[in-house]
């Protein structure tokens, strides 16, 4: 399109206020997460089948957990937010499809967790493109998403125990 890459919400990021707006959504979004769907949590069981790790991690595994995590984050947000969601924006002049569309998208390629992670993750999906839309920023998204992507494989591991 020739435009540069503020144009996509790629900006220096702001050391403050990107990180804020990030973690208080990651805040909002685990509340929810943590109050009402936890109810449907024995659908969404994403132990191992032992019901524990068949390991344990050491700081060199977390470690590089924490930065798999933010690059598929980013590169999820780069695709997803700064580039699907402007196109569709252009091609339909309707913002309504552009925060829809992504966010079903996003949601059903994430079919292989099963019916209940794609509901939720539409829903993560419409709530990014709402921070990015408000924003026009990819930073606040991809903190939050990282975070949120921490928080599942905390669970996972047993660092927080949902019972």
């Amino acid at each position: 399109s020739g435009d540069g890459l503020s144009a996509f919400g790629i900006r220096k990021p702001r050391w403050f206020l990107d990180p804020l707006i990030g973690f208080i959504t990651f805040l909002v979004l685990f509340e929810i997460y943590a109050r009402m769907l936890s109810h449907v949590y024995g659908f969404y069981d994403r132990s191992s089948p032992q019901g524990g790790l068949f390991f344990e991690p050491s700081w060199l595994d977390l470690g590089m957990l924490v930065v798999a995590l933010l690059l598929n984050s980013i590169a999820e947000e780069l695709a997803m937010r700064a580039y699907l969601m402007r196109r569709v924006a252009q091609l339909t002049r309707s913002w309504m499809l552009a925060l829809v569309v992504p966010a079903f998208l996003f949601g059903a390629y994430h079919m292989y967790e099963g019916w209940v992670h794609v509901c939720v993750t539409t829903g993560l999906g419409l709530v990014f493109g709402l921070i990015y839309w408000w924003t026009r920023r990819l930073w606040p998204v991809v903190i939050c998403h990282t975070l949120y992507n921490l928080t599942l494989y905390a669970v996972s591991f047993g660092y927080i125990d949902w019972s």
